[in-house]
Parts: structure tokens; sequence; C-alpha cells
């Protein structure tokens, strides 16, 4: 038996350091954790530029003994298209002198990250910050809170208000708020004014009766991978999405992405799927959408993988008993590491060479076997011996 050639041996160990270093690398599973934290309710207090000014408010239609709200965290009503509502909120100066507010009534909005807000101060609302009507207060809405006098903590002013909800109002959630604004104007570095718009601000949710249905949907699904010229093929999957709120009611949604590596049916495959559950959205309001981008971080990538997304909405409000279905949305993408594949086929390559001058030193010496043993033998010349005479 004839033993390997130097230069064999050694491309073959090359070759085997770099299977057991991708084995070791794209066994591991991915997983990305969940952020389930718990957004804080809307009304707080705010602080001008000098510091002397700080307000807050809050539903306040009957208020305990010795506090100045009533304890409702946002102002929530279940009603039927038609109905009038009578509430009240109550806003609170912590400072030693008169504050005057601008209070209006605005839509809210949603960012495409799933922040809650309301409608900027110039714009006007068209769902239900159009059914409330502030009362007692002048056509130029401001009003003025008293400041606290000696020591007492805070002094307040007491607005009333009256939500009239459309007889064709569109069953489901309506969300709105009430806004106490103080704009402060100052000058920046430049010497220019500016005007800050400091809102304090109450949620308003309107759950109406009538054909309730909720619905979720993952929209613009899109997956990537990125090599990043990794000499191990490790790289950075990339699946991005918009979770839109197809329905009529608030919803809170869970989310699962799962990225499976292995896409050949009846193939064993040593690449674990990767999975990760988002943060999950809270209070999605009718209509709205928000983006979703989940990556994947050194992840080996090889072929066509597909990326699926399922999420799993729930009803905010906790009186509606049926199950919303989920939803789901997949696609596929391409998984190239480049370097890699360059790699392997120089390796490929080398090893043809290889096989290619080993398969050549055999045929070789098989040659001159065969020629040496198709030699005749040599002729044995007889030896002539004089003696003399």
């Amino acid at each position: 038996m004839h033993e390997a050639h130097p230069s064999i041996r050694r491309g073959l160990r090359v070759v085997a350091v770099l299977v057991a270093a991708l084995l070791s690398l794209t066994l591991v599973s991915g997983y990305a954790g969940a952020d389930d934290t718990q957004p804080n309710p809307g009304s707080g207090t705010a602080k001008n530029g000098k510091g002397d000014a700080s307000w807050g408010m809050g539903p306040a239609k009957h208020v305990p003994d010795k506090q100045v709200v009533d304890g409702r965290a946002y102002l929530v009503y279940s009603a039927n298209p038609g109905a009038t509502i009578l509430d009240q909120i109550k806003i609170f100066n912590y400072g030693t002198r008169p504050l005057t507010l601008q209070v209006y009534p605005t839509d809210a909005v949603q960012s495409d990250d799933g922040a809650f807000g309301l409608l900027p101060g110039g714009d006007t609302p068209a769902d239900a910050g159009t059914w409330i009507t502030l009362r007692d207060l002048p056509k130029n809405g401001r009003i003025t809170v008293p400041g606290r006098v000696g020591k007492q903590p805070y002094n307040t002013k007491l607005v009333k208000f009256i939500a009239r909800i459309p007889l064709k109002a569109a069953p489901g959630d309506h969300v709105a708020g009430i806004v106490a604004s103080l704009k402060v104007t100052s000058r920046n570095k430049k010497g220019a004014k500016i005007t800050l718009d400091q809102r304090v601000g109450v949620r308003a949710y309107f759950s109406l009766s009538g054909d309730l249905a909720p619905k979720v949907s993952v929209e613009n699904l899109h997956a990537s991978y990125d090599d990043h010229r990794d000499p191990l093929g490790r790289g950075l999957y990339t699946v991005s999405y918009t979770v839109h709120n197809t329905g009529n009611m608030r919803l809170d949604v869970a989310q699962d992405v799962n990225v499976d590596r292995c896409v050949v049916p009846l193939v064993p495959c040593p690449f674990s799927d990767l999975v990760a559950h988002p943060r999950r959205l809270r209070d999605l309001l009718p209509g709205s959408k928000v983006t979703v981008t989940q990556r994947f971080e050194d992840r080996f990538g090889l072929g066509r993988p597909r990326a699926k997304v399922t999420l799993h909405p729930s009803v905010v409000d906790t009186g509606y008993a049926k199950k919303v279905p989920a939803a789901t949305a997949s696609a596929g993408f391409w998984a190239l590491p480049w370097l890699l594949v360059l790699e392997i086929v120089v390796v490929l390559l080398l090893l043809g060479f290889l096989g290619w001058r080993l398969d050549r030193r055999r045929r070789e010496r098989a040659r001159l076997k065969a020629e040496i043993a198709a030699a005749p033998a040599p002729r044995h010349a007889a030896v002539v011996t004089r003696s003399e005479a």
C-alpha cells in the first residue's frame, strides 16, 4: 500500500479543520428574549424651562376624601352609539403662581413603534376627539388654575365635559384624550425664538356596542441575509414586518419569529431553527400599524431558508370572551455566504488537483511495473577460457 503524498495529507487536514469549525458554529440555535413591560398611564406632570410650573390632571368624578382625583388611570366608557356621557377631570397646580393652560380634546394616535400619543395641538381631530365638549370654558379654551397657598401641596380646577357619541358611530374601540397644554417661548443658542408645547393628557377610551371584529395581520414581510464577508460563513439574518390592527378593537399582540434553515424535505439537516419572541405589543389601536425588526447575528446561512411570523392577538377588553385568530405570514430568501463558498470552491479545486496528481503518480507507477514485467530476460554469454599451450 502506498502512503499519500505530504501535500495531499496537508490538504486533507485543512478540509477537516474547516468542516469541524463549521459544525461547531452552526449547531447552536438562535434565541432572542422578549420585553414584556407594561406601559404607564398617560397622566402626569410637566415643568417649564424655568422650573416654576408643574401641573397634572386626572379623572375626578367621584373623588375620595383627601385625594385630588378618583383613582381611575383613564377615562373608560362602554356605551351604545347615540349615548351621552357626563364626566369631569381635575387639573392641579403644584406651583405658587397661577397657571394658565390651554385645555382641549383630541384624537389618539400611535407611532410606527407602538408608542401611544395624542394629535399635535395644531391638528384637527376626526374621531372620538370630536365627541367631547368641555363645559364652562371660555371660547379660547384657556383656564387659569390658582397657585397653591401656604402649606397646600397643590391647588385645583375642575373641568366638566360631555361626550356625545354619534348614532352612526362605528362599533368597537375609539380612543381620544383631553390635553392641558402650556406653551413656553424661549431662544435657542443662535438667538432664534422657539416655542415649546408642554402637554399633559388623560386618555379616553370608548368601547361601542355592535358588530365587534378583532383582527390582526402580518404585512410587508421581508427577510434577508448578510454574510459580512465572514470566512466561516456567519452572518446577519434580518426579518422585518408590519403588525396591522385591521379590526375594530384594541389588541395586545404576542409575536413569534422563526427562521427555518432546513428547507429540503427528508434530508438530514444539522442547522437548528432561529427563534425569537419580540416584545409584546400593548394596546394596539384599531387601524394602527407597528413596524417590527428582528435580527439574528453571527448565524450560519446556506441555501434558501424560510422566515415565518406568527401573531397571537388578544383583546384588551377583558369582557370579550371570544378567541382572536392568530395571523401568520412566511417568505423565502437566499442565504449565501459568498466568502465561504469561494473558500469551499478553492478547497475543492485543491483536492481535485491533489487527486489528479495522486492518480497520475499511481498510473505512472503502474506503467513502469508493466514495462518491467513485459521486458525479456537477458541472455547469458558463454565464457571461453583459453589455456596456455
